[in-house]
């Protein structure tokens, strides 16, 4: 298990390398950020995922001890909070010169699915992702656990939206948020 965990974050950490050298470098630092991307991208859907199974495992046997759903929550908070700062950060990378072809003046005709994406990608992706697992977590904290099944469920739903907006601004619309 350490073996395999160890090899899949060498292969990503390797792959958001090569992607960062691959859409123009800029840098330590930017090699930097795509890493980031890349191990907060894996942290958020698995705590998500992982939550939202173990919670149906309280679902059919009440007597678990509800700390370990609880932790995994404040896990997907944590990894939702890290996605948001790496997305400000994309945002204003380089003076927001990133978003110059999106918001540079008028809306080009070829930037507005751009401009779309990039709204569903807060909206989905941060914003809601962050809120749901928030909401999962207190609702955990009071042993509700079929309730916070049910909001992990959304929060996998919008984490899902949201990485593939964000993987669709990478590769198409050359935005790394």
């Amino acid at each position: 298990l350490l073996a395999g965990t160890a090899a899949a974050l060498l292969a990503m950490l390797v792959g958001a390398w090569r992607l960062a050298s691959a859409l123009g470098g800029g840098g330590a630092l930017q090699t930097v950020r795509f890493m980031l991307d890349a191990l907060s991208s894996a942290w958020l859907l698995g705590c998500v995922l992982v939550a939202m199974i173990l919670g149906h495992y309280y679902l059919n046997i009440p007597g678990l001890a509800i700390r370990h759903l609880i932790r995994l929550c404040i896990l997907a908070v944590a990894a939702a909070s890290l996605r948001a700062i790496l997305f400000t950060w994309g945002m204003f990378a380089g003076g927001g010169s990133l978003l110059s072809p999106v918001f540079g003046g008028e809306i080009a005709a070829g930037a507005i699915l751009p401009a779309v994406v990039l709204v569903q990608r807060f909206l989905f992706g941060i914003a809601g992702a962050l809120a749901l697992s928030v909401m999962a977590w207190r609702t955990a904290r009071i042993q509700s656990t079929q309730s916070a099944t049910g909001i992990l469920y959304i929060a996998l739903i919008a984490a899902l939206v949201g990485e593939l907006a964000s993987r669709y601004l990478l590769f198409d619309a050359r935005l790394p948020l």
